[in-house]
């Protein structure tokens, strides 16, 4: 593992310079070059004498230019093996000294003035030890396509149940150190869910104030994403996030949390049915460029997550279909 290092003589001019970092940002990459460079930016811009950031990037053993792109910044570069990105999350865990910790994807990015409201909110709240907010999705240009997200505001206080049934994007969150401290990291284990993991585990241990501000940019992309990168098939890993998602679930999803089987099931219910578009419409990309075996092979594990939704999946593309062929 290779950390970038100041000379001394640079370290004590950044340290009359900067007061203690306020907030550290932790960024974890892997080959996004050509986006790295727009995240890292984009705290930059909000960072100023009262919310003073530093931004540490862990670096998946990336095999493009990103650590040349990364290195001609002001951040605290850290070199490691792949192994994913939970580990690369908690070596910047290791490495962060602020106040307060939060991360941001690669391929994602920070509004203007971000966090400003969060700040001022833990500071003058010590009953909260974490603060949440919305995001909003974007395309791969930075337009945004979509409301403020959750569209219905929390109230701030106890949000575990709240979390059970909206997935919060890691990035929305900042979270006192001390609180990360006591929950620990994300589980290395998980391919998928472990930032619901870990938001969980914060929401048992702490209050969490909400602040409905738009705290994230959130880059989302067609299901040709993975399939193009590093040659590997869309539907194998999101199968396997699927699997990851349902452990994190039954983990926390339980009737006694929830005091009723029924509420429980129906919160596993509507986990599951989002996994349903990304199979359908990788089935139907497949069907497009010929390969028959591997759309059969999608829609076979979209019926293994959910019939019910694949049944009303299929039922709303056939109602589109009709209605478009009746007002052509």
């Amino acid at each position: 593992m290779i950390i970038a290092q100041m000379s001394p003589i640079a370290h004590e001019a950044m340290k009359e310079k900067h007061p203690p970092p306020l907030i550290s940002v932790i960024i974890p990459t892997r080959n996004r070059a050509a986006l790295i460079q727009q995240a890292i930016e984009s705290v930059i811009a909000c960072c100023n004498d009262m919310l003073h950031a530093e931004i540490i990037v862990v670096d998946d053993s990336s095999t493009d230019t990103t650590e040349s792109i990364v290195r001609a910044y002001p951040v605290k570069y850290i070199r490691g093996p792949a192994e994913g990105v939970s580990i690369a999350r908690n070596t910047g865990l290791k490495e962060a000294t602020g106040r307060y910790i939060t991360f941001l994807d690669d391929d994602d990015a920070w509004p203007e003035h971000n966090l400003t409201r969060q700040v001022k909110l833990l500071e003058e709240n010590p009953q909260f030890g974490a603060v949440c907010s919305q995001v909003v999705l974007t395309d791969r240009n930075l337009t945004i396509n979509s409301s403020p997200y959750p569209t219905q505001p929390f109230q701030s206080g106890w949000m575990f149940q709240d979390f059970l049934r909206y997935i919060p994007q890691v990035g929305s969150l900042l979270v006192r150190r001390e609180v990360v401290d006591a929950v620990g990291g994300f589980e290395r284990s998980l391919q998928g869910g472990e930032d619901w993991d870990w938001a969980l585990r914060i929401a048992r241990y702490c209050q969490i104030g909400f602040v409905p501000e738009v705290a994230l940019l959130w880059r989302m992309y067609g299901v040709t994403r993975i399939d193009i990168t590093e040659n590997k098939r869309y539907e194998d890993i999101a199968w396997r996030r699927y699997k990851d998602v349902m452990r994190v679930a039954h983990r926390h999803i339980t009737s006694d949390s929830l005091k009723s089987w029924i509420k429980a099931e129906r919160i596993i219910l509507k986990h599951k049915g989002h996994y349903i578009p990304l199979f359908m419409d990788c089935s139907t990309q497949y069907i497009k460029n010929g390969d028959i075996k591997r759309s059969l092979r999608c829609c076979w594990m979209a019926l293994r997550v959910s019939p019910p939704h694949v049944a009303s999946y299929v039922a709303r593309t056939i109602g589109k279909q009709l209605r478009k062929a009746i007002n052509c």
